[in-house]
């Protein structure tokens, strides 16, 4: 008498058979339905397609509402703020005494941050010279001075503080001496143009999400977790070299 040999794919649970799992061959004459392994798979798949759902509108949300916030960053580029190259910007407080801050897009761009602090060994700051450091789980950033002047007060500020603060430290300097490196109007909005452009485009592509830029099903909190580590620092330092 002839016995039918089955063959081993015969025996392949489903899940095995759609790859979804390495190795399991099934033990329930493949009633799926009363089956708890099959049970347990297909609870765990609508799960994690209904939490990469959810981090896709948050993706959307976030890039949306950046957009809107860099948009606002245009009209504050007016009296009495001086606007600078390298995204510095001082106010003065009287005669030759100015308070120091960044440009509030780099506020906006920023997230996740660890640490910020003047790196200098001294409050005299020469042109071009790295004088403040932020640093972040997608790395750190240098800011440059594109003028000479001298630190008379650091603000001292944690990382908390520094996203409530428009102001990094108290400095001195000639009006002189910037007058050159004043950022224009057009510049500026030439800057913000630029980024919102990558995020628009960014935007455009959001039916990847999971597949290229959720490493691991990491849930998304950060820019710099949509963009990716190397895009996000080239975007920072883009805008901080303007």
């Amino acid at each position: 008498m002839n016995i039918p040999v089955r063959k081993y794919d015969d025996f392949k649970c489903i899940w095995m058979s759609s790859d979804l799992i390495n190795y399991r061959l099934c033990s329930n004459s493949f009633d799926c339905e009363t089956c708890n392994f099959y049970k347990n798979i297909y609870d765990f798949k609508s799960n994690q397609n209904n939490y990469q759902e959810q981090n896709t509108e948050f993706y959307k949300d976030k890039i949306k509402s950046t957009i809107k916030r860099l948009e606002l960053c245009r009209k504050l580029n007016t009296h009495p703020y001086y606007f600078l190259k390298n995204n510095i910007i001082l106010k003065n407080f009287s005669g030759d005494k100015y308070y120091l801050g960044l440009n509030p897009a780099i506020y906006v761009l920023l997230d996740n941050v660890t640490y910020t602090g003047f790196n200098s060994l001294t409050n005299l700051i020469e042109k071009n010279e790295p004088f403040f450091r932020v640093d972040g789980d997608w790395g750190n950033i240098e800011i440059q001075s594109p003028i000479k002047f001298f630190l008379l007060w650091d603000m001292k500020l944690s990382s908390k503080e520094f996203f409530n603060s428009k102001w990094i430290g108290f400095v001195e300097t000639d009006i002189k001496t910037f007058e050159d490196n004043l950022l224009t109007e057009e510049e500026f909005n030439q800057n913000i143009s630029h980024i919102n452009n990558q995020l628009t485009e960014l935007l455009s592509s959001y039916k990847n999400v999971g597949e290229t830029m959720m490493d691991g099903g990491m849930k998304v909190r950060y820019l710099h977790q949509i963009f990716g580590k190397e895009k996000y620092l080239s975007l920072l330092n883009h805008l901080l070299k303007i």
